[in-house]
């Protein structure tokens, strides 16, 4: 007689369901996380530049193009932030995958070595919808540049 695993063992295969559970939290708690450190970014470097915007705004820059200015700003800070993140991250599970590095105890794990695999379409999918997240989540806080006015922006120079 046969029997499927997930049937004589339904408490293990559970517990490894809430593990992609965590993961999905993990993940939604760093780009929030990374939401609200750009965010902090851009307010802190229209802050300094207040100078800078009150001459732009002076000499007839629109809002929009303002904006614009410090949207792509932080998109560069964005990207660059993915980019060294992204080497670090996968130097570590290369140096994983090829010298095995993190051993495991295989008495208790049935493993000798921590196990990685790169999906390289869930890598590129989550680069991707983080920086466009990140990205769209700058428009807001840029629109803290329309507050400021020229004349007051000028005189604290």
């Amino acid at each position: 007689q046969t029997q499927r695993i997930t049937d004589r063992i339904p408490e293990l295969f559970s517990w490894l369901e809430m593990l992609d559970i965590n993961v999905v939290i993990i993940v939604i708690l760093m780009i929030v996380i990374s939401i609200v450190n750009m965010t902090s970014a851009i307010l802190i470097i229209i802050l300094e530049r207040q100078h800078f915007v009150g001459i732009l705004k002076t000499i007839g820059m629109s809002e929009w193009t303002l904006r614009k200015v410090f949207i792509l700003h932080s998109s560069r800070i964005i990207f660059r932030g993915l980019v060294i993140g992204n080497i670090i991250g996968l130097g570590l599970v290369m140096l994983q995958q090829y010298t095995s590095i993190v051993p495991l105890d295989p008495s208790q794990y049935y493993l000798d070595t921590v196990p990685v695999k790169i999906s390289w379409i869930y890598l590129i999918l989550l680069n991707v919808l983080t920086a466009l997240v990140c990205v769209i989540s700058m428009i807001l806080p840029a629109m803290y540049v329309s507050r400021l006015k020229p004349a007051e922006a000028l005189r604290f120079h």
